[in-house]
């Protein structure tokens, strides 16, 4: 799953500085999303429960992990979000 990330974020990175359009992008994508649903199909028969119920779970949500590969301006991190949220974070924890 790492090396798949990995690719995929490499790509998305070349989408975002403009050497690589999305069309192009969303093809590379589909050789990932197949691995990776074949990986969490794998994880779902894992001997660790935790493990199986976790691939059970993005299982169940799988198309949405790709919306930011559809919509343009999703961004496939929370950084933005997590970005926003910061300082009221800090502001609770030292309160």
């Amino acid at each position: 799953m790492l090396r798949e990330a990995e690719r995929m974020f490499a790509w998305w990175q070349r989408v975002r500085v403009g050497t690589m359009t999305r069309g192009t992008f969303r093809g590379y994508l589909r050789t990932v999303q197949c691995r990776v649903y074949r990986l969490l199909e794998q994880g779902t028969d894992a001997a660790e429960a935790k493990t199986a119920r976790t691939c059970t779970k993005i299982l169940k949500v799988f198309p949405a992990l790709w919306t930011f590969a559809r919509v343009a301006g999703v961004e496939p991190t929370n950084n933005t979000g997590e970005r926003a949220v910061r300082h009221a974070v800090i502001y609770r924890k030292i309160s």
